[in-house]
């Protein structure tokens, strides 16, 4: 590589420092990219968790409206008037007590029916409209409480939609009368949810079952219906509630909404905005899966805010890089290669037959004070016996105790000394 070429031929001045900083630049590069994925692992994780919750809450307000509607039911059931002016056939005394109770319920509680049925299963009286009595329900859950004369609660759909219901028997001393039945709607819990998460909710049921249900019910499409409800339709699904329906259909599709029972998280960009969608299984009271919650939030607050982090951290890394270059200059020139540099000069000088002093190792203040030591330590004879040395010899004094300090000077940095 081209800076690896330079490297080769620059001297050591330059060359040690730089390969420093560049296994710090890479260190640190590495450090960043590694931080990156696993903000982006965290990230995915926080958006499932975010998705993950809201469907449990979702989950965790169908089963307590569905425990409401089963108490109540059991609760009405239980008072033995209501019970003697069922078994007596006294319609209008049951709707002159109870239908104050249900309109109060309706507001506060958000029930939406509230009727009895006889032992056949039969409508008897229907606190939340008029007429229809006689006719044979087409609940299975009514069917079932019926027949086992048995609480029965959850969820199912009928021909008002999707609702959570309790059904509970009524019984006297005579034996088993009829049941009662109390419906919660679901979209109240889907308009809550909408304003607590700012998330779009959608519910999808299968279409077979859909279909089974309306034939059950009587009803029969003519072709305006029909095409209402196609356009209700995506693949094997068909939407029986939501937040916002144009909303809901614009971030699904048949691809992603499947015909199975397991939960699935999506994360689509869509006109470059980051969404997450979760499909949840949705089941009835008999714990079948009848179709597909579906929750389509918006991460894109979330995903700003990850990048802010990793443009800070590239910030950071850059400062940090700046400031140990600096130091790494700063300390390896000065305290390493310069104070060996004027060593090996004086040095020199001394091969040179100038006569240089120990104490001149030690003008510049820093490690040449413990390399001058040093060396006295290993030679302490040397200065001392410097005139004795060259009288014994017949030489001339060409060594004095101490040298011009311009000769020195002059000589040493006249001569470039590298290592």
């Amino acid at each position: 590589m081209h800076i690896f070429a330079k490297l080769k031929h620059a001297q050591l001045t330059v060359k040690a420092p730089l390969m420093v900083i560049l296994c710090i630049v890479i260190s640190i590069a590495c450090a960043v990219f590694i931080s990156y994925v696993l903000r982006k692992e965290e990230l995915v994780d926080a958006k499932r968790e975010v998705l993950t919750s809201i469907v449990n809450k979702i989950r965790a307000d169908i089963d307590e409206a569905s425990e409401l509607a089963a108490s109540s039911a059991v609760m009405l059931a239980s008072i033995s008037e209501i019970a003697s002016a069922v078994r007596k056939g006294d319609r209008e005394w049951l709707s002159e007590q109870l239908k104050p109770m249900f309109l109060k319920q309706k507001e506060e509680y958000f029930v939406s029916e509230f009727q009895f049925y006889s032992e056949e299963a039969k409508t008897f009286l229907k606190l939340h409209k008029e007429g229809g009595y006689g006719e044979i329900s087409s609940l299975k859950m009514v069917l079932m409480a019926n027949k086992e004369k048995l609480l029965k609660s959850g969820v199912e759909l009928g021909q008002s939609g999707l609702g959570i219901r309790g059904v509970a028997p009524i019984l006297d001393d005579q034996g088993f009368i009829g049941t009662l039945g109390i419906s919660l709607l679901f979209k109240d819990i889907i308009k809550k949810y909408k304003v607590l998460t700012s998330s779009e909710i959608g519910v999808f049921v299968d279409l077979k079952l859909f279909n089974e249900t309306r034939t059950l019910v009587g009803q029969k499409s003519n072709s305006t219906n029909s095409a209402e409800e196609k356009s209700n339709i995506i693949g094997s699904f068909v939407h029986i509630e939501s937040s916002n329906k144009e909303k809901v259909f614009s971030y699904i599709n048949e691809n992603n909404l499947k015909e199975d029972a397991k939960t699935e998280i999506v994360f689509p960009l869509i006109n470059n905005e980051h969404f997450g969608i979760i499909f949840y299984p949705l089941t009835d009271f008999n714990g079948n899966t009848i179709g597909k919650i579906v929750v389509v939030k918006s991460f894109e607050d979330l995903h700003v805010n990850f990048y802010k982090k990793i443009l800070w951290e590239i910030i950071d890394s850059i400062v940090r890089i700046i400031i140990i270059a600096s130091a790494v200059f700063v300390v390896f020139n000065g305290l390493t290669l310069y104070p060996l540099i004027e060593l090996v000069k004086r040095c020199k000088l001394m091969l040179h037959g100038k006569n240089v002093s120990l104490a001149d190792f030690a003008h510049q203040r820093n490690q040449l004070d413990t390399i001058s030591h040093m060396i006295k330590e290993l030679h302490p004879t040397r200065t001392a016996n410097d005139k004795y040395i060259a009288e014994e010899s017949g030489m001339e004094n060409t060594y004095t105790t101490k040298a011009s300090e311009d000769d020195v000077m002059n000589y040493g940095f006249q001569n470039d000394v590298l290592l």
